[in-house]
């Protein structure tokens, strides 16, 4: 008998296997993009339950550390800081700081002003506080973290210097409100007063979180501390609580 046999041509045989590889390709480049987005999910997940502790705290925690913040050379704030640190204070304290600078600013200048007429709302102060109290308030205790790790070699806790810088500003809050009032020498002594408090309050706490690791170096660290501090309450005295001038007056009427 002759028995009839089909085979399939070479070039078929060929095609099927280049397809079967470039499945087995897909497959493995398909597996390997899972895995990448499931470390990157799992590096997210770690980070956000890391802040998140800082976060997650009592409210009688943050009471006690909003009225210890009003005493500069307190230790009871500097013992509770070392074995809580938080995150939600300095958050709501800065969020509630950006509120009052732009309201008490604003109303500042307008009682300020003879002519009401020539009063105008400068709105640029909400985007301004937030980077001044957001940007600012988190960014400036990172970079003096980075300065006196890599610079001095001195080890301090990161969240220990944020919420240090976050509860130093907590005696602004009261002190704004005494900035509404249209006198200039009023206004000098209170920022003056709150410059001084929160600069010693900043000096006592970060020099209790260094004094042992930086013996040589503190007082440079401890000084370019109070040269940042210094600068941030000349920026709320010249560019927030600035009367309008005329050629504001001016600009504002031509544009």
């Amino acid at each position: 008998k002759n028995v009839t046999m089909n085979k399939e041509p070479a070039g078929m045989q060929v095609s099927v296997k280049v397809t079967e590889k470039k499945g087995d390709e897909v497959q493995k480049q398909s597996h390997y993009s899972e895995e990448i987005a499931t470390s990157i999910m799992g590096n997210i997940n770690t980070k956000l339950d890391f802040i998140g502790k800082y976060f997650n705290v009592e409210a009688e925690d943050i009471k006690n550390k909003l009225v210890s913040s009003l005493i500069p050379l307190n230790k009871t704030f500097h013992t509770e800081v070392e074995t809580s640190p938080d995150l939600y204070g300095p958050f709501w304290i800065y969020s509630t700081l950006i509120l009052l600078v732009v309201v008490t600013a604003n109303f500042a200048r307008y009682l300020a002003i003879e002519n009401k007429d020539d009063y105008f709302y400068k709105y640029e102060f909400i985007s301004v506080a937030f980077i001044y109290f957001y940007v600012v308030g988190f960014g400036l205790p990172i970079l003096v973290f980075l300065l006196i790790k890599f610079l001095f070699a001195v080890e301090i806790a990161l969240m220990t210097s944020i919420c240090i810088y976050g509860y130093s500003f907590t005696i602004l809050i009261p002190l704004l409100f005494l900035c509404i009032f249209p006198f200039e020498l009023l206004e000098y002594i209170v920022l003056g007063y709150g410059l001084a408090h929160s600069t010693l309050f900043l000096v006592y706490n970060m020099y209790k979180a260094i004094e042992d690791h930086a013996q040589k170096s503190k007082y440079i660290i401890l000084g370019l501390i109070i040269g940042f501090q210094v600068i941030l309450y000349l920026v709320l005295k010249f560019y927030f609580f600035s009367k309008i001038s005329e050629s504001d007056i001016l600009k504002n009427k031509a544009g």
